[in-house]
């Protein structure tokens, strides 16, 4: 559960030494959250830093992180787990895009299949295993 959020946005910018290279630069945003863990009963503090191109107001600075970490958990999260993207090891900048392309369309062909009610990182195992779970998949 998160509480306590915080908004800062700093449009003073004259601190950055390559001012002139940040021409597009706005503000600089710092949003500091406390979470509390009900199950261990802890607390952790984060703070993160956003860079504006925009002259944002609070509310837009804040449905843009929101909107930022909705993508990032409904899709990069799931993509991680069901293909380990985090852990791929390809350093060819052309061929991680090209695989990230290949698992999301891949991602999207095993969400399409829903005679099996498991998970998608489930779903990809059996297709590998099950030439007829394989098809079904392939077919929608």
């Amino acid at each position: 559960m998160h509480r306590n959020k915080e908004l800062y946005c700093n449009k003073d910018l004259s601190y950055l030494e390559t001012s002139n290279k940040w021409s597009r630069l706005s503000c600089v945003a710092k949003i500091e959250s406390i979470r509390h863990e009900k199950i261990r009963d802890k607390e952790q503090k984060e703070t993160r830093l956003y860079i504006c191109s925009t002259k944002p107001s609070a509310k837009l600075i804040a449905e843009s992180v929101r909107a930022h970490w909705g993508m990032e958990n409904s899709l990069h999260w799931v993509v991680d787990v069901a293909f380990n993207e985090d852990k791929s090891m390809k350093t060819n900048t052309n061929a991680a895009q090209h695989f990230s392309i290949i698992n999301r369309i891949a991602l999207n062909v095993l969400k399409n299949e829903k005679s099996k009610k498991i998970g998608i990182k489930s779903r990809r195992l059996s297709a590998g295993w099950d030439n007829e779970f394989l098809l079904k998949v392939l077919k929608n």
